[in-house]
């Protein structure tokens, strides 16, 4: 018997190694469907290392992580698509397209600074925007010839709307974060009045119906002009009417956008890799909008239409708070409460960024922890003009990770507070949100009027927030306002604090 199972196992070896044999020989025998399968197994991979990328930049202590990954994803997907048979060798063209790109894009990393961030993502953005756009163009007319699909149709349509109102509105919300065209441009800019929803429903209707007769006839292109007409306005209109205070809320939707915009140029190129990684990026975005929306207390239609702040908020009734006239204090003062206190948390805001006091403030934050003081961070969820922007200024001081909370942590921490720092912030931190006749009522705040002490670094008293609405607490019995530069009372801080201050000996007399 042992000889029979030793022939049996012997003949199955042998016929497991012939099919192989003829299945690796008939694959060689069409190098073209090798190819491309290799470079199929190529862009799985990829997409992998981009999905790992996501995770990575989740949080802090991983996100250099997640950069590698991304990187690596990039790489493999670039090199593998010079494998593929159509590709031709066309390397001269790749270098053409790639290298000025590089330039550009490396240009653009080295130049920027923390402030110009956001901007410069939504302008990356359109930039995604306008390459689906052209993709679904150029696919319309390499294939006119072909037979007419209901289908590819539906595919090229679809990919240029998204596309095109992806660019419209990421140009948009580039100049708003830029400054470009002043101070009112830079808010929500209502053209149309209370028109402004017919016009952009009738847009939506009418790019619907253009799209209807180019599937029933792709013979007739003028259905694809009226698409960017349409989705040009769209995009421009929407984008214009939002204000300052949601543009983190902007940014995130633009950037699922351009997700979507990634897979439907992946559906119009057969391209498994833009298909998966648009769809990453695109669901994402959505989840990063509603994450940012509820954390406002807003839908998500009602940041993108409703004009923020400039509708006169539901009246309700006020609740009523004790209030005291603000007291200024100079940086000798602060130093003495400072040097109190031993339960100290810092809230920044877009005004730290604009002051780039940045800097300053991590050294302050450092030199507290090192003399055995307990010093946080608060970060709110839609502090600054991007997600991640206070984050990305404290890195960039180099604050320890362990430093940053989010507001949903650290928020119950404000009541056993010694001194809280509110640098650059309004309305992340107005009590404001709690009267129901407030414009911004329900929204989460950084509750940092319960602290024993709050001290409010800010240029002058009379500045509103995005939101357009005063902040009471700045005249509370436990409030001081430290007006002025931010960066400047910040390194005049600091000096007192490293012990190199000219009102140190007054302070220890």
């Amino acid at each position: 018997s042992d000889v029979y199972k030793r022939q049996v196992s012997t003949q199955s070896t042998w016929g497991l190694s012939k099919s192989f044999m003829v299945v690796l020989f008939s694959e060689l025998a069409d190098a073209d469907s090798l190819l491309r399968r290799v470079v199929e197994g190529c862009y799985m991979m990829s997409s992998v290392m981009f999905i790992f990328s996501l995770a990575g930049l989740k949080q802090p202590e991983t996100s250099r992580r997640g950069v590698f990954f991304g990187i690596m994803g990039m790489i493999i997907a670039i090199v593998s698509t010079t494998f593929l048979p159509e590709f031709h060798n066309e390397f001269t063209k790749l270098a053409v397209a790639m290298i000025p790109g590089a330039c550009i894009g490396t240009i653009m990393a080295c130049m920027v600074n923390m402030l110009e961030v956001p901007q410069m993502i939504a302008s990356l953005h359109s930039f995604v925007g306008i390459a689906a756009t052209l993709v679904g163009f150029s696919n319309y007319f390499l294939l006119r010839s072909a037979p007419s699909s209901v289908l590819r149709d539906i595919e090229t349509y679809v990919g240029i709307f998204i596309g095109i109102v992806t660019f419209a509105g990421s140009v948009i919300a580039a100049m708003k974060l830029a400054g470009i065209g002043g101070e009112s441009f830079g808010g929500a800019v209502i053209l149309f009045g209370n028109l402004r929803h017919v016009l952009n429903a009738t847009a939506a209707f009418g790019a619907i119906v253009a799209g209807i007769f180019f599937c029933m006839d792709d013979s007739q292109v003028w259905g694809l002009i009226v698409n960017v007409i349409l989705g040009t306005f769209l995009g421009f209109h929407m984008v214009i009417a939002v204000g300052a205070a949601d543009m983190p809320v902007i940014i995130s939707m633009l950037n699922s956008y351009s997700g979507w915009a990634t897979a439907a140029s992946g559906f119009l190129l057969n391209n498994n890799l833009l298909v998966i990684t648009g769809a990453v990026v695109g669901s994402s975005g959505a989840i990063l909008s509603y994450i940012m929306c509820t954390a406002m207390n807003r839908s998500f239609a009602n940041v993108l239409l409703s004009g923020f702040g400039t509708q006169v908020a539901e009246q309700g009734p006020a609740k009523e708070i004790k209030k005291i006239a603000s007291n200024m204090i100079n940086v000798d003062e602060v130093y003495k409460m400072v040097d109190k206190a031993s339960n100290i948390i810092i809230v920044p805001g877009y005004g730290m960024a604009s002051a780039k006091a940045q800097i300053e403030v991590g050294k302050i934050a450092i030199n507290l922890a090192k003399r055995g003081k307990k010093v946080r961070f608060c970060i709110h969820p839609v502090a600054g003009r991007m997600p991640g922007h206070m984050n990305i200024l404290l890195a960039e001081a180099r604050v320890p990770i362990k430093m940053m909370y989010e507001l949903n942590h650290i928020n119950p921490e404000f009541k056993s507070a010694d001194l809280v720092f509110l640098i650059g912030a309004n309305d992340t931190a107005n009590p404001e949100a709690l009267n129901k006749a407030s414009p911004i009522y329900g929204m989460a705040v950084c509750n940092v009027w319960e602290a024993k002490n709050v001290i409010v670094l800010k240029r002058n008293r009379q500045g509103v927030g995005f939101a357009g609405i005063d902040n009471p607490m700045f005249d509370y019995e436990n409030t001081r306002m430290f007006l002025g530069n931010a960066r400047e009372n910040c390194a005049n801080l600091l000096q007192l604090i490293e012990g190199r201050g000219k009102y140190l000996s007054l302070i220890h007399i």
